[in-house]
């Protein structure tokens, strides 16, 4: 073909470019609309190949639809390769399929059946090349974007356009003036075709940016700044994820962290987990959990969660692989924190699929790390039954806060040892249990003292006893009871009121109750305690300073507060045999005397433990040897003098 034969070709080629133009803005906006609403769904580019295809499949069927209209004559070229292209280079063969299908659909229905064959091989051949580039360019495009990959993806489509052209040729005579005229548009919209590519793939680039951003911000979130290990909420999403019964959660944390603190400082805890984030790092100290496949996390500042898959509670149990453990990481810690040794307090449960949800086995490793103040607490039968009894405990706790008068509190005698005269009495709980034996009440006390409960029971208790005091003075009118009562009470503002009050409203004097003070409450450094306790001596109660002898503070407590009763621990009242117990228990009396108090001694037993605990100056004895705890109804049937043993009662006459 000549020159001049060229010009004239391409001069009339060129009103079709503003045709091209719209179309490629056509498809720059689908692709972009395609983007936006998958991406409101949440969805990574990655998991958007197949909305891709079929967006650009519908872009060429609306082309197709425009263009046979628009374009009159035999010639009615549109920008469909590059959208063929696009659809397999982003959609992968999902997406080119689709696109593909969209294409010969639209084909068939604006243009007929004539030359579809050749139609269908034009256009096969962009989107076979852009499935070829799809496992090859497609991450690269997402993870940067570089002239260079569009040049590439460019120069594929100009060998679909043409290869796909001399294909169709194959199968379809053409005159050469038309074959002319294709060739000379599918030349011109090369530019343009450029622009379209370029653009496509920076949008698809920028929208991938959005998914690194999202996955850069998840994991950030996820993962403890300064230890870099996974944090809380990344346990919580592997506990979900994990099927049921199929591991165990193991939760330790530092027990007596006083000396820790007092070198290092509380900002340096999440530092002590350092260098525990990749279980390859450290394989001695994983060793023995390695074939539970175990994922550490951060579970608080001194505190560490593993999960060990497939594991299973009882073979874990027996095997000694926790213990060696806890061995391996308290020696890595030693060396790297000189000055401290560290103790620590384990809780391993094992995940219920019968209790689906975090809930559970967050309850579950409380319990069993409350369950024991250091070593290692497995989540078995045992340690269930003690988590009913607990339930139990609180349960029938909320029902005395409705009804005090429900709290089983019995009254043990306190008797006079010169004559077996009934002073006073001590108000004790007796929780029944289903098996028959009563809960201990220590029992009962240390778990609403983990609750932090402690303070409202001590109050339900204190209502029960004053609502026993009408019937109690009826029957012996000089009768003093004797109720616990911790710091937990003493350090509320309206405690001394509040307890006034009461008994106020049941006609009571102050001198029918006796407050003891227990003396693992440390009182001597807070105020507000001191206030209640003057307030209530002023109103004529008295106070009992509960197990003298068993710790060092008692003799301070004994000097700073009017205390009209000391009572001798039960340990040392049995331990008289002792010469030493003896001298300590002359030393309290003579303390307590001069004080202005009267000594009781708990635990009396047997006669001899009587005689002894007399000739040592004592002047009030309490234990089984006169009564156990007794309720109300039986405790009333008591006589106002109960009998000595033959001995003391000879020796007191």
């Amino acid at each position: 073909m000549s020159s001049p034969d060229l010009h004239a070709l391409f001069l009339s080629s060129l009103p079709s470019l503003p045709l091209f133009a719209l179309q490629a803005a056509a498809a720059i906006g689908m692709i972009s609309t395609v983007l936006v609403l998958t991406r409101q769904r949440g969805l990574a580019i990655r998991q958007r190949s197949w909305y891709l295809g079929l967006g650009m499949g519908l872009t060429l069927y609306l082309i197709a639809w425009f263009v046979s209209d628009a374009m009159k004559g035999p010639v009615k070229l549109n920008l469909s390769t590059d959208l063929l292209l696009l659809s397999g280079l982003l959609g992968g063969v999902p997406g080119g399929a689709a696109c593909f299908l969209l294409s010969t659909l639209a084909r068939l229905q604006f243009a007929g059946s004539d030359r579809l064959l050749a139609s269908m091989l034009d256009t096969a051949m962009p989107v076979l090349l852009g499935c070829l580039l799809h496992g090859r360019l497609f991450p690269a495009i997402r993870q940067a974007f570089a002239l260079r990959t569009v040049l590439l993806v460019w120069g594929a489509r100009i060998v679909a356009t043409y290869a796909g052209f001399a294909l169709g040729l194959s199968v379809l005579q053409l005159p050469s003036s038309l074959i002319a005229q294709l060739l000379m548009l599918r030349l011109l919209v090369l530019p343009l075709s450029f622009c379209i590519l370029y653009l496509a793939l920076h949008m698809v680039h920028m929208d991938a940016q959005i998914d690194v951003q999202h996955r850069r911000e998840h994991q950030l979130a996820r993962t403890d700044a300064i230890s870099g290990l996974p944090n809380r909420l990344a346990l919580e999403e592997c506990l979900v994820a994990l099927s049921p019964r199929a591991g165990c959660l193991l939760v330790l944390e530092l027990y007596k962290l006083r000396d820790f603190l007092l070198h290092y400082g509380p900002q340096y805890g999440s530092r002590l987990w350092q260098e525990l984030d990749d279980v390859r790092q450290a394989p001695p100290l994983w060793q023995t959990l390695q074939p539970f496949r175990p994922q550490v996390f951060q579970y608080g500042d001194f505190a560490l969660a593993v999960v060990l898959h497939d594991a299973r509670l009882p073979a874990l149990e027996a095997s000694g692989a926790v213990d060696a453990f806890l061995d391996g990481l308290a020696v890595r810690i030693a060396t790297a924190w000189p000055h401290y040794v560290p103790v620590f307090r384990c809780a391993v449960v094992e995940l219920d699929a019968q209790l689906p949800g975090l809930e559970p086995a967050y309850r579950n490793i409380t319990l069993a790390l409350n369950a024991r103040d250091s070593g290692i607490a497995y989540f078995n039968d045992i340690l269930r039954h003690d988590t009913g009894l607990d339930s139990e405990i609180e349960s029938a706790f909320d029902s005395w806060r409705l009804a005090p008068h429900l709290v089983p509190m019995h009254l043990q005698p306190k008797v006079r040892i010169s004559d077996g005269a009934l002073l006073g009495a001590e108000a004790l709980l007796r929780m029944p249990h289903a098996s028959g034996q009563a809960v201990p009440a220590m029992r009962v006390i240390s778990l609403l003292r983990q609750r932090g409960r402690l303070a409202e029971f001590e109050w339900v208790s204190l209502q029960a006893v004053v609502a026993m005091l009408p019937r109690l003075r009826a029957r012996f009118p000089a009768l003093c009871v004797a109720v616990n009562v911790s710091t937990e009470s003493l350090c509320r503002p309206d405690f001394a009121s509040g307890l006034c009050q009461l008994m106020a409203r049941h006609g009571m004097p102050g001198s029918a109750l006796r407050l003891e003070v227990v003396e693992w409450s440390d009182v001597l450094q807070l105020p507000q305690v001191a206030r209640n306790m003057q307030c209530l001596a002023e109103d004529g109660f008295s106070l009992s300073l509960d197990d003298f002898g068993a710790g060092y503070s008692t003799l301070m407590l004994l000097t700073r507060f009017a205390f009209s009763e000391v009572k001798l621990e039960q340990s040392l009242v049995a331990d008289l045999d002792n010469q030493k117990a003896c001298n300590v228990v002359m030393l309290a009396v003579e303390a307590a005397h001069r004080s202005g108090a009267q000594v009781v001694a708990e635990g009396t037993e047997t006669a001899d433990m009587l005689a002894r605990v007399r000739s040592l100056g004592v002047d009030v004895a309490q234990g089984y040897l006169f009564a156990p705890a007794l309720d109300l109804p039986s405790f009333l049937q008591l006589p106002a003098y109960l009998p000595l043993p033959a001995g003391l009662a000879a020796a007191g006459a």
